[in-house]
């Protein structure tokens, strides 16, 4: 409730308070601290990191087995060192990544989304390496979850005035110019130039 009235902070803090209060189980309270993490760098832009949110959860990720909370810390600690260490970021990403599959069906759909825009917000050869590696790690999905990478990927390299970004719009809209243009023929053309 609080985030959709975009009260971010306060979502965390709620989220920070049901991590730490003892009647809860384990799995709910890492899922909880979880959620906090990810939602204070990736929703309120912070570039701190009080009371050492990100060690928390990469010790979250470390002890949980329950692959959502485990997914979403990794993910959460990956935008708190997106700065400050962003080859570890691409790492953290990646592991959330691979395990996306055994997630519920709507983070399915809605963590790649913040992951995604997490790498294209970096450095462009770090982003790059990070976004061609998440489209190769699924050639044989081809649903609209597709477009999310391919979105992103787009739109960095748009950013950076590469030639691709016309490749990867066209196939993103589906347009006559590349009507059975793939995600994996977005990754060579990218590759090729």
């Amino acid at each position: 409730a609080r985030i959709w009235n975009g009260d971010f902070d306060g979502a965390v803090a709620a989220c920070l308070a049901g991590a730490d209060d003892p009647r809860l189980e384990q799995t709910m309270r890492d899922l909880l601290l979880a959620i906090a993490v990810l939602d204070h760098f990736s929703l309120t832009g912070a570039s701190v990191d009080p009371g050492g949110l990100v060690e928390r959860a990469l010790a979250c990720a470390d002890r949980s087995t329950a692959v959502l909370p485990r997914v979403v810390a990794r993910l959460g600690a990956a935008w708190g060192l997106a700065h400050s260490a962003p080859d570890r970021c691409v790492e953290l990403v990646r592991l959330a990544m691979a395990e996306l599959d055994e997630v519920p069906a709507l983070t399915r759909v809605t963590l790649p989304g913040s992951a995604f825009r997490l790498l294209a917000g970096l450095d462009p050869r770090v982003a790059a390496a990070g976004l061609i590696e998440q489209l190769d790690a699924f050639p044989s999905r081809r649903s609209f979850v597709d477009l999310i990478p391919l979105s992103y990927a787009s739109a960095l390299l748009e950013r950076v005035g590469h030639p691709a970004s016309a490749v990867a719009l066209a196939a993103a809209d589906g347009t006559p110019t590349a009507p059975q243009l793939s995600m994996m023929d977005f990754v060579e053309a990218a590759r090729r130039m």
